[in-house]
Order: structure tokens, then C-alpha cells, then sequence
């Protein structure tokens, strides 16, 4: 429907003509204009009717149709399929053509200047898993701005507003997120960092997912884990970088200290104190420590443990402050924070551990949350160990996960699957409240973002994708945005 209130239809030939008619009584609105060579998958017109959109396979011409003449230069496309296109409304006024492409990538043109604007994460046809090619787009308004809603083929469909797409780098980021952390700032809200397999790291404003910084502070290193903190009035950076760890003043992109250490791919852990002060990490069977900005630099072994560490958290234990660990066999391990001693080991009935994490639960309780590969969630009194909650048994097969309070105050784990799949459950009340099929191919990584507005859950998988949901769902409104 264009502004005036009549409709039109926008045809194609099979010869290639392109028509513009009125669908209700078959006249036509605009003179018969151009030709499109080879197959036509989609065309889109303007809600002014000012111009029309015509796509093949490879290329994509725009037209005036009351002149017959086509608008700026064809947009080509050699290397993938176009799927669909669709008008979209900018922000400032103008319009712009959105283009689905067979890798479940979206771009935005500016179609008169041939200017690509902006694009949102590309498909995992890379990493072997379903392309998951576009079918269809529309341009929505809404109260954030513009946005562009797309449907596709395993995806279901998923929502960007125009903002986010146009504050992307349009760039190929074919790597699997490798770590995610929330980054609190001495002022404003925090970051999100979030590192690729090939070396990438970037910072997002976590409240329209648009990359602010992307330091190069790593030297292309692969990022295996990563924590932040504040520690005397500035942002300050832990990474586990390959062969070694890294701490990174963020306000000045300064390295603080680098130690080379010999982890491989043994899936580090990492966690700062309160402070920012120290930092924790864990490689393999080993628990080190290191206290940031100190002169001598040197770094501690805590402990060696028998079993791999497979999930890390900060947490309270009566009056002090401690790390817990947990071990492939189900067992949690305590250290003081500040003297680095060890507490008596708690025992738990997880299965094949998978994440280790702190909270509270009815009338402020501190607890200590463990989850496992089959869904299972134990609870437990961070200081005795005994059980606070029976355990839940989701059933749900679980590669990555985190926990944290929604706006209602609701103490939610975040569950996700090798294969996409994602699942909240209410952890006081023992319940799935929302589920989604959100990546392709592993959620590799969950973190919670502390945001004034509400906690923000952010999931990465392998096909490189960050996807953040809002205040983690609600039982009556599930909600996510990209």
C-alpha cells in the first residue's frame, strides 16, 4: 500500500519486463520499464510508490516507475545468492533497501549511491551447519525506531532495529564467539566484550548491541576467557589469551602485565574480585592468582587440583570473600580471596559439571549454583554446602550456561545447547519459562549484564553471533533482540 491509501503490485515477466499494476482491477499504475535479465526471486516497492526494487539472483536494480529509468548502479552481488528485498524507513527520514542473502546475512543500501550502510552477523554455512537462507523481510516501526523483521529457513524469524544494523561493521566475522563478559565502567553503563576465534575483540554498548571500541590489544591472539572489573577509578581487562594471560588497563588500551603460561585450548577461566584487584584463573587442573598493578607482577599457584576446573565463580562465604571452583567430578573447591587459603571441599550430585555460579535466592540468601551437561541445577549454601533448593532436572542437554535475576526479581538459569537451543528456568520455582531456537550450530558462551534498567542476558555461539535478551525473559513475555 503506498502513502495515499491505494495499492499497487509490482510484477515480472517471464521475459524479464517489469509491471506495476493495481491488483484490483489489473490497470496499470506506471509504464511498462526495464528488463531483468535471468531469474527474478523478489521485488519490493516504496511506500511513496517513488521507486521499485527488482531482484535477481546475483543483482539487484532499483527504478523509477514513473520515468521507466533505473536508479543509481546495480548492486551486484557475485558471491552469494540475494534472497529478498525489502523498503526500509532511516532513522533520519530517508529510505534505504534492505537485501536478504542466501547466508542469513541482512544489508542495508543506500541504492542511489551504491553505498552498503550496514549489515547484521552472517550465516555459519562456514562452519558446516544449515545456511539458513532468507525468505522474506519487512520494515516495521517501532517505538526504539525502525525496524527490519526477516524470516527464514531453520531460524524462524528475527527482529534488528535499523540503528543496530547501521552502527554494524559491515564486515565478515566468520569466527565463533570464544568468550563474552559484561565490562563495568567508573561512569554509564557497561560494555560487552566479546572476543571471536580469530583474534577479534569487540566492546558493545549494551543497549543497542553497536560495536563502541574494538581495541587491538591481543595481537590477533584467539581469546579464550575473559573477565573485567573497576580497580582504582578505571575499566581494567583479565584475558586468557593462547600462551598466556593479559591484563589491560581499558581506558588506555595499556597492557598492565602479560605472563606467557602454557595453556593451549584447556578452557580457561577467569574471575576478578569485587575490587578489581585480583585476578583468578583457571588452566586446566591449575588455580592461579595474581594481584593487578602489583611491582614484583608475580603470579601465584593456589592450588593443584586432581580433576579438570570446569566452572568458576566469585562468591560469599559468611564474612569472606571467596572463589569457588568446580571439578569434573563434581566437586566444589573454596579459596579465601584475599589470603588464598583453601576451605573444605563441597561435594555435589552434579553429572558432568558445565558452569559454576553465585547468587541469591528468597529473602537474600547467598547461593552457589552448579549446572551440568544434562540440565541438572543444584543449589547450594555457599558456606556449608547443604542444599538450599531440591535439584531440578531439566532434561535439557546443556553445552553452556549462567544464571542471574530478572526485573521481577525471578532467579532464571540460561541454558544453551550444542545445537542453537536455549532454555530459561525459573530456579526458586523448579520451571522452564521461555525456550528458543537462538543459534547456529553451539552456544558457546552466556554471560549477565548489570544494566540500571534491568539484567541483560547475552548468549554467543559458533556461528558467531552475540545475541542479547532483554531483562532474561519473564514467564509472561519472552523477549530477545540481536
Amino acid at each position: 500500500m503506498v502513502e495515499d491509501g491505494t495499492f499497487a503490485a509490482a510484477s515480472v515477466r517471464e521475459d524479464g519486463e517489469v509491471l506495476l499494476r493495481d491488483p484490483l482491477s489489473g490497470e496499470k499504475l506506471a509504464r511498462t520499464f526495464g528488463r531483468q535479465t535471468g531469474r527474478v526471486v523478489a521485488a519490493a516497492l516504496a511506500p511513496d510508490g517513488s521507486w521499485v526494487a527488482i531482484a535477481g539472483e546475483r543483482m539487484v536494480r532499483v527504478w523509477d516507475p514513473a520515468t521507466g529509468r533505473p536508479i543509481g548502479e546495480p548492486l551486484r552481488f557475485l558471491d552469494r545468492s540475494v534472497c529478498a528485498v525489502a523498503p526500509v524507513r532511516l532513522p533520519d527520514g530517508g529510505s534505504a533497501l534492505a537485501v536478504g542473502l542466501v547466508d542469513a546475512r541482512i544489508q542495508l543500501w543506500d541504492f542511489v549511491s551504491g553505498v552498503l550502510l550496514g549489515e547484521t552477523e552472517p550465516g555459519a554455512n562456514r562452519l558446516g551447519y544449515d545456511t539458513s537462507e532468507v525468505r522474506g523481510i519487512c520494515a516495521l516501526p517501532g517505538p526504539g525506531g525502525p525496524r527490519v523483521v526477516a524470516s527464514s529457513k531453520s531460524r524462524g524469524v528475527r527482529i534488528w532495529t535499523v540503528a543496530n544494523i547501521l552502527g554494524s561493521s559491515p564486515r565478515d566475522q566468520e569466527s565463533a564467539v570464544s568468550a563474552l563478559a559484561a565490562v563495568p565502567r567508573p561512569a554509564g553503563e557497561p560494555l560487552l566484550a566479546c572476543a571471536y576465534g580469530n583474534g577479534t575483540l569487540d566492546l558493545a554498548d549494551t543497549a543497542t548491541g553497536v560495536t563502541v571500541r574494538a581495541p587491538k590489544i591481543f595481537d590477533g591472539k584467539k581469546t579464550l576467557a575473559v573477565a573485567a572489573g573497576i580497580h582504582q577509578g578505571t575499566s581494567v581487562m583479565a584475558a586468557a589469551v593462547d600462551g598466556g594471560l593479559v591484563v589491560v588497563d581499558l581506558a588506555t588500551e595499556r597492557i598492565i602485565y602479560r605472563k606467557r603460561l602454557d595453556w593451549g585450548v584447556r578452557s580457561p577461566k577467569i574471575v576478578l574480585t569485587p575490587d578489581g584487584g585480583s585476578v583468578f584463573a583457571a588452566a586446566y587442573t591449575s588455580l592461579l592468582a595474581m594481584t593487578i598493578r602489583d611491582e614484583q607482577g608475580q603470579i601465584t599457584v593456589v592450588s593443584d587440583l586432581p580433576y579438570v576446573i570446569k566452572g568458576m565463580a566469585h562468591v560469599s562465604v559468611g564474612d569472606e570473600s571467596a572463589v569457588a571452583v568446580i571439578l569434573v567430578d563434581g566437586t566444589v573447591h573454596r579459596f579465601n580471596s584475599t589470603t588464598r587459603e583453601k576451605m573444605d571441599p563441597i561435594r555435589t550430585p552434579c553429572n558432568r559439571p558445565i558452569a559454576l555460579s553465585a547468587g541469591t535466592i528468597s529473602d537474600d540468601r547467598p547461593a552457589l549454583i552448579a549446572i551440568d551437561g544434562e540440565g541438572t541445577i543444584v543449589v547450594l549454601d555457599p558456606a556449608t554446602g547443604a542444599r538450599l533448593l531440591p535439584p531440578i532436572r531439566s532434561g535439557f542437554k546443556t553445552y553452556s550456561a549462567a544464571t542471574g535475576h530478572n526485573r521481577h526479581g525471578q532467579l532464571l538459569a540460561a541454558l544453551g545447547s550444542s545445537d542453537g537451543a536455549m532454555t530459561f528456568i525459573d530456579i526458586e520455582q523448579g520451571r522452564e519459562v521461555a525456550a528458543a531456537k537462538a543459534h547456529l550450530g553451539q552456544v558457546t558462551h552466556i554471560t549477565v549484564v548489570a544494566r540500571t534498567d534491568g539484567p541483560l542476558i547475552v548468549s554467543g555461539g559458533a556461528d558467531g553471533c552475540a545475541l542479547a535478551w532483554e531483562g532474561i525473559p519473564s514467564p509472561d513475555r519472552p523477549s530477545r533482540r540481536s
